[in-house]
């Protein structure tokens, strides 16, 4: 087991102390996580740091699934009993139960009733124990369960919107985001399918810079958004339909600067800028997500993916590229104090030390390389 640094953090009122935008001076976030860098990076981290257990559940195979560690929109959604997976090449759906075996895989995919054109992210609605698929045309398909029959949809497809293409859901509430509109925040009346903007309106050269792909998480009962270039998370007060900020970042002197991003590039070039800039920055965040007091967060340094984690109430801190059993790390799909991911057997091993896995996971990561599979990781918090 590795030693673990404990960093101090600001909690309460706190002001931003490295704001990305020069705009951005005076902003006041609840928290402020503040970090030495180069004292996290000079510990090992260990896999059991974070969590208590890793297990491999080999996926049937039936029905092939590829996409192994998606950075975007999620297409894994989980009920306790059941795992659905959302096929990118095709558009199906696949239903397997804990142990891996398939329980349904169909496809919803068309202009019919019930069908959807461009299916962008699947969630388990727990409220009402039905599965949703959010269609980039502005509609939210609902189905059950244990058959993924049609029950209804959230229909917004008729108030101007290009595309929307995330969604944050609990109860009645949902909040979407939309890369390709002015205002990319919006509140959906559950009720009434009528759409209110937070009237979101960043920068066009810093959505060209790295544009959200899954901006949403759940943080301490609060639904929240992060944007990319410094980690900024922000919460939605819905009777003002305005953003608070909420979490900043401060990594000293690796913290983002606005100023140091161009204006007037290509998507291209960010491309190639992000990898250079990140080098003596820490930026852009790719993924944050969050399980009770806990932050996981995935973030560009050096020329590479490295992983932030962080729990606000210890004030525990881990900065790394890999464990020390060289296991790269990918937030994804947090429940119930555990983490699932689906990968295929091109990362599996990536992502995975076989060695630290019990004989019962170890046989089923051997069947995931043999036949060329998927599997659902399952890291359990300590």
């Amino acid at each position: 087991m590795s030693y673990k640094v404990i960093i101090s953090v600001a909690v309460g009122t706190a002001m931003l102390l490295s704001g990305c935008h020069e705009k951005n001076e005076g902003i006041v976030a609840e928290h402020v996580i503040s970090m030495d860098v180069d004292a996290l990076l000079k510990e090992e981290v260990s896999i059991f740091d974070m969590f208590s257990d890793v297990d491999v559940v080999s996926l049937d195979n039936t029905y092939p699934l590829y996409n192994h560690v998606y950075l975007g929109p999620s297409n894994i959604a989980c009920d306790g009993e059941r795992i659905y997976i959302l096929g990118w090449r095709d558009g199906s759906i696949h239903v397997h139960n804990m142990d891996g075996s398939l329980a349904l895989c169909v496809s919803r995919r068309g202009r019919g009733p019930g069908e959807y054109l461009i299916a962008d992210q699947i969630n388990y609605n727990e409220e009402l124990d039905l599965i949703e698929v959010l269609d980039a045309t502005c509609r939210i398909l609902r189905y059950t369960t244990d058959s993924l029959r049609f029950v209804s949809e959230l229909d917004f497809s008729d108030q101007g919107l290009r595309a929307m293409h995330n969604f944050y859901q609990r109860g009645d509430r949902y909040i979407t985001h939309s890369s390709s509109e002015e205002d990319h925040l919006w509140e959906l009346d559950s009720k009434t399918c009528q759409l209110h903007s937070y009237r979101y309106n960043p920068p066009e050269h810093l959505l060209r810079y790295n544009t959200p792909q899954a901006p949403f998480f759940e943080f301490m009962g609060k639904p929240c958004f992060f944007r990319t270039e410094d980690g900024l998370v922000w919460t939605f007060d819905a009777d003002k339909c305005r953003l608070e900020p909420y979490i900043a970042w401060d990594f000293g002197k690796y913290s983002c600067r606005g100023e140091e991003i161009p204006e007037d590039k290509d998507v291209e070039w960010y491309h190639d800028f992000i990898f250079e800039y990140s080098k003596h920055r820490i930026s852009p965040f790719m993924e944050i997500k969050a399980s009770g007091s806990r932050l996981f967060a995935e973030v560009a340094h050096n020329g590479k993916l490295h992983t932030v984690y962080h729990d606000l109430e210890t004030g525990e801190s881990l900065l790394f590229e890999k464990t020390v059993e060289g296991m790269s790390f990918l937030p994804e799909l947090f429940r119930d104090g555990v983490m699932y991911k689906f990968i295929d057997y091109t990362f599996l091993p990536e992502y995975v030390n076989r060695e630290i896995l019990d004989p019962v996971s170890q046989a089923a990561y051997d069947k995931v390389l043999a036949e060329e599979g998927a599997a659902i990781v399952r890291y359990r918090l300590k």
